[in-house]
């Protein structure tokens, strides 16, 4: 998106300027490609302003030595000069690139991925070829036209063939302000709208659907699918950073997806001392739960194994290379101090998918072993803008109890599937939301207070 707008603005700045500056550059652009006789009545010409089309001074006028003299065997290219720098070298440009990167797309959709997959990636080029094809349509048609305008008439004299030439004018001035309506119907030709009856709202408002911009579903079960597999592998090679993991299916024999396990012998020795076996390690990778994004600024991508005794979380390329930095003297302290405090890292791995490297650690679940935890407190030691945020009606959330996604206020809907609670947001509370509760329990029930600070700590509710 940031390029994207970079490119906008660029362009629009250096075509404003080129306009501005340069004489003949900006002015009336005709929509037939003919050059313009100087001051000569616009009124009568199809056109608008625009890149400028050539001006030139007809025979007999008095004009200034920069006009060039009219000739009838001025080509198009040399009368539509401006307008091929400044408009159509853009739009190829554009249209250029688009098929490129659609046929890189296609290209990567057969090269790897989890095949139960497919028929999503599938869909989502479907509709981005349909979009790039009418575009592509759009602007061909529109040249096609155009350039049909500028021969009838400049290579014919006949009244027919003007009359046909004013037409095809008309329709390019048409086309050229009309254009925002085919984002209305390539809109309506991809969500395939249909009219539903008066009971087709019962409660569709409360649907949770996952647009999320990071990672949409059908990646998300990928990199669900090949970390675990490349986690449980990477126990039985231990000596093995470089992991090839074959994709399953008939037809994607032979190929392969890239994992690696980072400093598996130093996280081996950690997981060892705290009691995990590989034969344990692999088993608790049997099955997956609670996928979500964090509630931090990174927005991370976690999920816990079945008994949520661990936690794998994405990281960025620099949080893996500082933890693969320390991993040696990590693993010594650990070790040698298995009573600390400290998170307990027991695997840093990453995964190639489509062209990208995605980084992940596994580390301990504080909470595994403990009776329900009420209230969480991230505790970072800064006071700045260190409130927990809190849904507001009609905001997406996840309960903290089923890790269902619901709408936050709504009246339907808020019983949780076990049918003994009622949805709640799941909310990570912060240092300044720990010094008001602090100062609420020293005041109130301070007998009760009893608590170990780290830098994440539970409490539940004394009833």
């Amino acid at each position: 998106m940031k390029f994207y707008h970079l490119w906008v603005w660029l362009g629009g700045i250096t075509m404003g300027v080129i306009t501005y500056s340069v004489q003949g550059a900006g002015g009336f652009f005709t929509v037939d490609g003919q050059s313009m006789t100087y001051e000569s009545d616009t009124d009568t010409v199809i056109g608008f302003c625009l890149a400028s089309s050539r001006i030139c001074c007809d025979s007999g006028e008095t004009c200034p030595d920069s006009v060039t003299k009219c000739s009838s065997t001025s080509s198009f290219l040399n009368a539509q000069k401006w307008p091929w720098i400044l408009i159509y070298s853009f739009v190829l440009l554009v249209l250029f690139v688009s098929v490129c990167v659609l046929t890189l797309a296609w290209h990567r959709l057969y090269l790897r991925g989890v095949p139960k997959t497919y028929n999503i990636r599938l869909r989502v080029l479907n509709y981005i070829s349909f979009f790039t094809g009418a575009y592509v349509f759009y602007w061909l048609l529109l040249l096609l036209l155009y350039m049909c305008a500028y021969f009838l008439s400049t290579k014919s004299d006949t009244s027919n063939s003007k009359a046909v030439a004013q037409v095809l004018r008309q329709l390019v001035i048409f086309l050229i302000s009309s254009k925002g309506y085919l984002d209305y119907v390539i809109w309506f030709a991809v969500n395939n709208i249909e009219r539903k009856g008066g009971n087709g709202r019962d409660e569709s408002a409360d649907v949770d659907v996952d647009l999320s911009p990071q990672v949409n579903t059908a990646l998300r079960s990928e990199i669900l699918y090949y970390t675990t597999s490349g986690i449980k592998e990477s126990v039985r090679a231990v000596t093995d950073e470089l992991i090839s993991i074959p994709i399953s299916g008939e037809s994607e024999a032979g190929k392969s997806i890239k994992f690696w396990s980072f400093c598996p012998a130093s996280f081996r020795n950690i997981r060892l001392t705290f009691g995990i076996s590989d034969a344990d390690y692999i088993q608790m990778f049997g099955a997956t739960t609670k996928e979500r994004f964090s509630e931090g600024r990174s927005g991370a991508f976690m999920f816990y194994t079945s008994d949520e005794s661990l936690i794998v979380k994405t990281m960025s390329p620099e949080e893996c290379a500082f933890l693969r930095k320390i991993a040696p003297n990590y693993e010594a302290y650990m070790t040698s101090n298995p009573d600390t405090l400290l998170t307990r890292f027991y695997g840093c791995h990453s995964v190639s998918l489509y062209g990208k490297m995605y980084y992940f650690v596994v580390m301990g679940n504080l909470f595994a072993d403990t009776d329900v935890v009420h209230h969480r407190y991230d505790i970072k030691g800064s006071w700045v803008d260190r409130n927990a945020k809190v849904p507001s009606p009609g905001d997406k959330t996840a309960c903290r109890y089923c890790n269902a996604s619901y709408t936050f206020g709504s009246t339907k809907n808020q019983e949780c599937g076990d049918g003994m609670n009622f949805h709640e947001p799941d909310i990570v509370l912060k240092d300044n939301d720990l010094m008001t509760k602090v100062r609420s329990l020293f005041s109130t029930r301070g007998h009760h207070m009893v608590s170990v600070l780290t830098f994440l700590f539970g409490a539940t509710d004394s009833y």
